[in-house]
């Protein structure tokens, strides 16, 4: 299970959150209504944490290719 959040980023997972809470949203009991503010706080949570992790990846990834960038100038293959 974990492999399947973690290799399409989660989105499905929280898809289905947002959904039970949106199918949920009319019943008053309490305890639903508390059920559903946990849910909706966990999800603003994971959805921040996942835009973070996507900003440290596309940052390790530029400064990468920052860091490839003068070997590859150095050592131009010469494909024809």
């Amino acid at each position: 299970m974990k492999n399947e959040i973690t290799k399409d980023g989660g989105r499905p997972v929280m898809n289905d959150a947002e959904e039970s809470l949106r199918a949920t949203a009319n019943l008053a009991d309490k305890q639903a209504a508390a059920t559903r503010s946990l849910i909706e706080d966990n999800l603003q949570v994971v959805k921040q944490s996942m835009v973070a992790a996507e900003t440290a990846v596309m940052e390790h990834l530029q400064h990468s290719a920052k860091g490839i960038d003068p070997y590859v100038s150095d050592n131009v293959w010469n494909w024809r």
